[in-house]
């Protein structure tokens, strides 16, 4: 029982204590204190208003109903720092047996704090050198008046607490406004010249806030000295860690490990949309490296390691804080699996309109896509991003090496393509995006020895057609989706196919079965080459000299393309069995009709019936002419002979009757010259 005697005695000491303590306490003394501790250790005016109270529990100090900290004299947005209420713990064994005040705890209850940069970048947290404070107050760390290095005064605190704060940062220079609400933060400084511990979470546009942090040296740090630092944020679902050097200019250089799975959070907090990507573009990312905070406040990544969920690339990095962002990236990459765009669809994402879109692959029953393409992210930033990549996989074909530049200016992206492998061939040229008035695109693209058989079998699962293609195009197309873009299509272009084979296509077979779907087995179709021009108008591609050539057979080709209906009305005129001369063969005019997803052959027979009509004709028409040549010639024979009979001209001899004719003229001439003259 002896303890509980103890026990209840201690409890007797204590609440007399608290009650003696709640009559002795000093609480001017404490509000003076404090207010010149704040002055002294800013340079500001602090200003503690309403009723000021002693307290017992939880800790032995005081509370004060209102507390302002005056802002800097340039700014005109009221105090730099208000607070409904502050609370002061003090140390009560210092004030028991030492009868000093040292500050233990501040609480500020919905405090308001007003961060601002001037049009010059002056920022308002910039303290003055304060003046010398009063004697006889004592810290931890010494005397009160001892300031630190940068204009501060020492001074330390066990707790610092803020509850249901608000933050406010202005920067009048570039316009930026960020604010932080329904903010709770610690800050504990035990050790004015030792480390200090901040802790605060919050929300900020809708999303949830929370950040640690670790400062090394905290009066060395005030004084604008780099020190070590640890950082942990979190943003949404998202977290980044931070080890390193810091210091307030603001700067910081280290180690930084960014896991962001959250981006739609990330991309809320500057106000954009998250993209609607495929799978490997980013829906996911980590970024470890190296990173800088220069004292302009650019950033600077090297050494980094940059995961696009299961796609990773490395390079460097520089982020230039102007209107709008400037980033200049050199990434690389071993190999991209971009499989995912194969059967991408808006079902895997949000579109502009919130609601599901068909399928984007190209061909379907229903067209292209017509839901509107959101490129407002493009106006997010500017730069320029070279990408040096060995291999990237589409799921339904693979290409590389690609060594291109992205140059991104207001909402315009340029693609200079200066390589990209493309099956045992290479593919140069420019392709944009603008997405300044709404959405164009534009391509100049040259496609050079480019293997066509594993082409057309990873883009079109057809793997019968085998040769080396060169191909040239111009394009430009505008509209805010899919449909419109191809429906609006202009421009021009060519193709050629050297020699080559059509596997499983017996040609002369079909021609002889006048059977278009004729396949022999094992067959194949050997060729000289193919070639063709076009150009396209308003999403119609047009062609009036597609040539194929073989050493049996022949093929020309004229027809449209309807790239934005999916659609085709094409004639081919096929050949087989030439002479050695180019005549004769058998010739069997085709026509291909109907949509890309279920094309119409069927022979040309109203087109057959013309031309043998047209070759009938044309043989009537030599044996009218040669008939009319002879009757022509009778005709002048039968006139000739009535002009000589006239002129009683008669053949004589072995002359002519042209002869005979001329002869009988001259002696006429002569017998008149002779009488004029007077012989005989």
């Amino acid at each position: 029982m002896r303890w509980l005697f103890r026990l209840l005695f201690a409890c007797i000491i204590l609440v007399f204590v608290a009650v003696a303590a709640l009559f002795l306490i000093p609480t001017e003394r404490i509000a003076n204190l404090v207010e010149q501790r704040f002055e002294n250790g800013t340079g500001r005016a602090l200003f503690l208003d309403g009723e000021i109270r002693p307290t017992v529990w939880p800790r032995l100090g005081v509370r004060i109903g209102s507390v302002a900290l005056a802002n800097a004299e340039w700014s005109d947005e009221g105090p730099m720092l208000s607070a409904e209420r502050l609370s002061v713990g003090i140390d009560p064994m210092a004030l028991i047996f030492q009868r000093k005040i040292e500050v233990e705890e501040l609480k500020f209850d919905a405090p308001r704090v007003m961060l601002q940069k001037s049009a010059d970048g002056s920022p308002n947290w910039r303290f003055s050198s304060p003046a010398a404070p009063a004697s006889g107050t004592g810290t931890r760390t010494g005397d009160a008046g001892a300031a630190a290095d940068g204009g501060v005064s020492a001074f330390t605190i066990a707790l610092a607490e803020i509850t249901d704060g608000e933050v406010t940062y202005h920067d009048a220079s570039t316009g930026t406004f960020y604010q932080i609400g329904d903010l709770d933060a610690t800050l504990r400084l035990p050790d004015f010249d030792g480390a200090a511990q901040i802790d605060l979470s919050g929300v900020m546009k809708e999303q949830s806030l929370s950040a640690s942090a670790t400062l090394d040296a905290f009066s060395a740090a005030l004084a604008g000295e780099v020190v070590p630092v640890a950082l942990k944020v979190g943003i949404g679902g998202s977290t980044i860690d931070f080890s390193g050097r810091g210091g307030t200019t603001p700067a910081l250089e280290g180690t930084i490990n960014a896991d962001l799975a959250d981006m739609a959070a990330l991309l809320a907090l500057v106000d954009q949309a998250p993209p609607d990507l495929p799978k490997g573009l980013g829906q996911k990312a980590r970024i470890d490296g190296q990173l800088t905070l220069a004292s302009e406040g650019s950033v600077h990544l090297r050494e980094a390691r940059i995961d696009l969920d299961h796609n990773t690339l490395t390079g460097d990095i520089d982020v230039f804080p102007e209107d709008v962002p400037r980033i200049h990236a050199r990434l690389s990459a071993d190999v991209l699996d971009l499989s995912s765009l194969a059967g991408f669809s808006a079902e895997n994402g949000s579109s502009a309109g919130g609601a599901a879109a068909p399928s984007r692959s190209a061909g379907g029953a229903d067209g292209w896509p017509k839901n509107n393409i959101d490129v407002r992210g493009l106006g997010a930033v500017d730069g320029e991003f070279a990408f040096r990549i060995e291999s990237i996989d589409l799921g339904s074909a693979t290409v590389g090496p690609v060594d291109s530049i992205a140059t991104l200016d207001r909402a315009r992206l340029v693609f200079d393509m200066r390589e990209f492998g493309l099956y045992r061939g290479n593919v140069t040229g420019e392709f944009v995006v603008n997405g300044r008035e709404g959405l164009s695109v534009r391509g100049d693209l040259d496609v050079a020895n480019v293997a066509v058989q594993p082409l057309l079998s990873g883009f079109a699962d057809y793997d019968r057609l085998i040769g080396t293609a060169n191909f040239r195009t111009s394009f430009l197309g505008v509209g805010n989706s899919v449909d419109a873009i191809m429906n609006s299509l202009s421009g021009d272009g060519s193709f050629s196919i050297g020699k080559g084979e059509l596997l499983g296509l017996d040609l002369v077979g079909m021609l002889r079965n006048l059977d278009i779907s004729y396949r022999g087995a094992g067959q194949k179709t050997i060729f000289d080459g193919i070639s063709a021009s076009y150009t396209i108008a308003d999403g119609v591609l047009r062609n009036q000299d597609l040539q194929f050539s073989a050493p049996l057979a022949r093929a020309s080709g004229a027809g449209r393309v309807g790239l934005g209906t999916q659609t085709l009305n094409y004639r081919v005129v096929p050949t087989a069995l030439q002479s050695s001369d180019g005549t004769g063969g058998i010739r069997v005019p085709v026509l291909i009709t109907g949509p890309w997803a279920s094309p119409k052959f069927r022979p040309d027979l109203e087109s057959l019936i013309d031309e043998n009509f047209e070759e009938e004709k044309r043989r009537l028409e030599a044996e009218a002419k040669a008939r009319v040549e002879a009757e022509k010639a009778k005709l002048e024979e039968k006139v000739k002979t009535k002009v000589m009979e006239e002129l009683n001209v008669r053949p004589a001899g072995t002359k002519s009757i042209e002869d005979t004719a001329k002869q009988k003229l001259e002696n006429e001439l002569k017998k008149g010259l002779g009488k004029l003259l007077g012989g005989n």
